[in-house]
């Protein structure tokens, strides 16, 4: 089992960041040993990123989901991990991947910039804006996707773009579909 403040940084979502390695498969590169290092170092990025961003959002929604059947277990929602200690731990991975883009690979830091300031809007208040939640969700699987095409100095092509939106659109679908069956049963 995983230590409380571990389990704030949500390891298990880090998954999503799979998606930095899709420019450097389909351009044929993922034999190319440097700039396989290099999009490792960009998915370490992206998980620092989304760390950061899960730390927010748990602090920001501890009182609701103190009072959700599931994501009550959530560290700061259960008082595993302080709020004090959730914001450290959120300015640490910040720091961390901003620090880490800016030494290793500087041509990212706009972008990954942009992700974290719509991370934090979305956190704040765009997913409680109905349909513009699931686009914005969507369109963070695409900058993992021109993260990792800017790491390999990849043009990505229109079709990994769109199949990229429209796969994580459907799958935010599928989630906000469970979510709705969810609450449906309690």
């Amino acid at each position: 089992m995983l230590p409380p403040i571990i389990k704030l940084l949500r390891p298990k979502q880090w998954s999503k960041n799979v998606f930095v390695f899709l420019p450097l498969f389909f351009d044929k590169k993922f034999t190319d040993v440097n700039l396989l290092g290099l999009t490792v170092v960009c998915f370490v990025i992206f998980s620092l990123a989304a760390s950061a961003v899960y730390c927010l959002n748990d602090i920001l929604d501890r009182h609701a989901d103190a009072l959700h059947p599931e994501k009550c277990k959530r560290p700061i929602a259960s008082g595993a991990v302080s709020v004090s200690a959730g914001w450290a731990a959120m300015a640490l991975c910040a720091l961390l991947a901003v620090g880490l883009t800016l030494w290793l690979l500087p041509q990212l830091t706009w972008l990954l910039l942009g992700y974290m300031a719509l991370n934090v809007a979305y956190s704040l208040w765009l997913k409680h804006v109905s349909l513009i939640d699931m686009l914005i969700v969507a369109s963070f699987y695409v900058m993992r996707v021109l993260a990792g095409a800017m790491t390999g100095d990849i043009v990505p092509s229109q079709w990994i773009v769109v199949m990229t939106f429209l796969l994580a659109l459907f799958l935010v679908l599928g989630k906000r579909r469970d979510d709705v069956m969810l609450q449906a049963d309690g």
